[in-house]
């Protein structure tokens, strides 16, 4: 990568240093950002989402979205709560070398299984339970998801690795669900960003068919929180 730029004689070498810095985060910010993209589109093409007949199910463009808010480079293990009939646990298997997925329902599991099968991933670890301890022999993971809004999330932060990130689907005051991300600051303390509002799963219409939901994107908002004792110390809904 090159850069190149004219200092006049008035610029201080400090003034200089801070440029390039700059202008090579920037580069280095959208490469890893076209980077995302394309291993996101390569997940969604390698992976036939009709094969995951169920009603908790991601949209292809609520599943785009979780992968795209994906940071935590590199990914080698993922915890998965809230695995559902392992659509999208497929898609973060392409992207990983071990999934651990947990979910609490038997026949969701059935389905999976059979899935991952037909599309020759065996590197989930696919469990049946509710995920509530989330899976603390297996961690650290460099990423953890949690598709279930009702899991406390919070706990499971200490699973996250040193460079690690937590993506969740959280209650709002509505039908939307909230993704947010979890980073650790320093030590004991994580940040939480509020990315998008998800309409993430099918809802049924009259005749019990599945009707697909989109995603609604908005600015993401910034807030600190301890993981010991895990409180929020302030929270920004998006409007």
């Amino acid at each position: 990568m090159n850069l190149t730029i004219e200092i006049c004689d008035y610029c201080r070498p400090i003034n200089c240093l801070k440029m390039r810095i700059s202008n090579l985060m920037t580069k280095t910010s959208t490469l890893i950002k076209d980077s995302t993209n394309s291993q996101a589109e390569a997940a969604l093409n390698a992976i036939d989402r009709e094969q995951f007949v169920g009603v908790n199910i991601p949209s292809r463009e609520a599943a785009k979205q979780i992968l795209l808010a994906i940071d935590a480079v590199p990914v080698k293990k993922i915890l998965h709560v809230g695995a559902g009939e392992g659509y999208l646990t497929a898609l973060l298997a392409t992207l990983a070398e071990k999934v651990v997925a947990l979910e609490q329902r038997p026949a969701a599991a059935a389905v999976a299984q059979k899935c991952f099968k037909k599309h020759g991933l065996d590197n989930i670890d696919y469990r049946v339970t509710n995920g509530e301890k989330g899976a603390p022999e297996e961690g650290p993971f460099d990423l953890i998801i949690i598709a279930s809004p009702s899991i406390n999330n919070l706990p499971l932060l200490d699973q996250l690795s040193a460079h690690g990130e937590m993506l969740c689907l959280e209650k709002t005051g509505s039908a939307l669900l909230k993704l947010s991300r979890y980073r650790r600051a320093d030590g004991a303390r994580f940040n939480r960003e509020e990315l998008s509002l998800v309409k993430a799963l099918f809802n049924l219409n009259e005749h019990k068919q599945p009707v697909e939901q989109g995603v609604h994107l908005k600015k993401p908002s910034l807030v600190n929180i301890s993981s010991s004792p895990h409180e929020v110390t302030s929270n920004q809904d998006p409007k």
